[in-house]
Order: C-alpha cells, then structure tokens, then sequence
C-alpha cells in the first residue's frame, strides 16, 4: 500500500501478488468503512473544532 499526501488530500495505490491477496478489490472497497472508524476514533469532538476557529 503506497499513501501520499499532497495539499491535504491523501493518494493511496496498492501494489499486490496475486497469492497474497486474491481479491483486491474486496479490499479496497472497505477503505472508507476503515477511514470512518478512524475518524471516529482519533478526530476531536465537534466542540473543539468550533472553538478553535474562533
């Protein structure tokens, strides 16, 4: 898996053998149920967001 950020956008590529991972696609389509979990997990709450802004 290579990641890149740019810009503050993330790029991800997957580079895999076929006998490793099979079915790569079933792979990537989790990323955003993975990315959500993590958001959940490590971003502030909604309150801390408002007031640092002001």
């Amino acid at each position: 898996m290579t990641v890149q950020s740019y810009r503050d956008q993330l790029d991800f590529g997957f580079i895999v053998g076929a006998n490793i991972i099979p079915h790569v696609q079933v792979m990537c389509d989790m990323l955003p149920l993975e990315f959500d979990a993590l958001e959940a997990a490590f971003a502030p709450p909604p309150a801390d967001i408002k007031g640092a802004a002001e």
